[in-house]
């Protein structure tokens, strides 16, 4: 597998980094007639509250957010957990509340799905875990932990927190659990 750190922001075209947490890049804001769900409760479909929403996973090129970055309440974490734990949800797997401001991830009920979530190993986002993060919404049996990339981080500021090649995201992300209008479909934008 191919690890691409490219921090110039200008480099967002097909073949390079594409994805970025939205708190840490610059001119870019959730659009005008969305709400921004950052900081809202996410609750699984049985109505318990099982994080918040961290951040949004934007998309440079496509001009897209791709996932929700699930900081998970710790009563839920994993006994291989061993800090704050973070789950990228496609952003087509969960909707909004119609009256109040919180998500909905719909494939999650069970303390048990929920354990069975896809970690990742830290760092920088892969292939190989956001097919496992596919996989797990459309009832594919997944590992509960995927590699990342040891020695890396991410998260600096404007730094992409991708690491493989985006040629075919196009591709990737033409699935029903990054449909945005998922998202809202109970409530009117």
């Amino acid at each position: 597998m191919e690890n691409r750190n490219v921090n110039d922001e200008r480099s967002t075209t097909s073949g390079e980094n594409t994805l970025f947490r939205l708190n840490e890049i610059s001119g870019y804001d959730v659009a005008d007639h969305s709400p921004d769900i950052r900081g809202w409760a996410v609750r699984s479909r049985d109505g318990r509250k099982i994080g918040r929403v961290k951040d949004l996973i934007f998309d440079k090129t496509a001009m897209k957010v791709r996932y929700m970055d699930l900081e998970l309440e710790k009563e839920y974490m994993a006994d291989s957990d061993h800090s704050d734990i973070h789950l990228l949800v496609p952003i087509g797997a969960a909707h909004v509340d119609k009256d109040e401001d919180f998500v909905v991830v719909d494939r999650i009920m069970t303390h048990d799905e929920l354990q069975r979530y896809p970690r990742s190993g830290g760092g920088f986002i892969t292939r190989d875990y956001e097919q496992a993060v596919v996989n797990y919404h459309n009832g594919a049996n997944t590992s509960t932990s995927v590699q990342s990339n040891p020695g890396q981080t991410s998260g600096s500021k404007d730094d992409p927190i991708i690491a493989y090649d985006s040629d075919d995201d196009q591709t990737f992300y033409n699935k029903d659990c990054f449909r945005e209008d998922n998202l809202y479909r109970n409530r009117r934008v």
